[in-house]
């Protein structure tokens, strides 16, 4: 079994709360039917930095800020089954944010959002990634904006295919290797590489 290390030092070397100010983790694998309002579901990111049982000033004025970088302050005091998915996923962005972590952890952010959405979200962790110097890492099944990425790591059975910029991964010998299918490969100014997919590759020729 394999040794993660964070700053030179053993992941297990770290305290909960110490290891949850470095990393912070979310996924969209978060039940929302119960009564949970959004602004306490945001607070529940602050207990590394909580010194007692209760939230802080800091606290309050932490989550008011992002929430409001994420365009969600006017969901504050919604509950989160009253969220769409794309409100949802906003508000997981700002969990992210108030956790005030240096490393984001992002499991699936576009799944079961509609294309306007997944672009948007894309957008949003980039622009946050850069403007706050953060390293965020996200796992995608869906190549369609993964050339928002600045660095691509390509599985497939658990190899790695390729490692690199998104136009030396985003190859269509890498993609019908990882995926099976034929595509074909788009730049474009403001997405970057682009995959279009065309047909699996056991359709070729009739097999």
């Amino acid at each position: 079994m394999g040794v993660v290390y964070i700053d030179g030092k053993s992941i297990n070397s770290y305290s909960g709360r110490e290891l949850a100010k470095i990393v912070s983790y979310a996924s969209t694998d978060i039940p929302r039917g119960f009564n949970s309002t959004v602004l306490e579901f945001v607070l529940t990111s602050r207990y590394p930095h909580m010194r007692g049982f209760w939230e802080s000033e800091e606290d309050l004025r932490v989550v008011g800020e992002v929430l409001e970088r994420v365009d969600a302050s006017h969901l504050a005091s919604r509950r989160l089954d009253q969220l769409s998915s794309g409100e949802f996923q906003r508000v997981l962005i700002a969990k992210l944010l108030a956790q005030q972590a240096r490393v984001l952890l992002v499991d699936e952010p576009t799944a079961h959002l509609d294309l306007k959405y997944r672009i948007e979200v894309m957008r949003l962790l980039r622009e946050i990634t850069k403007s706050r110097k953060l390293i965020t890492v996200v796992t995608l099944h869906d190549l369609t904006l993964t050339g928002l990425c600045d660095e691509l790591i390509l599985l497939s059975r658990g190899r790695v295919i390729a490692v690199g910029k998104p136009r030396d991964v985003l190859t269509k010998e890498n993609i019908v290797e990882s995926y099976g299918v034929l595509v074909d490969i788009i730049e474009h100014e403001k997405l970057g590489v682009i995959v279009v997919p065309i047909e699996p590759v056991r359709s070729v020729g009739g097999s």
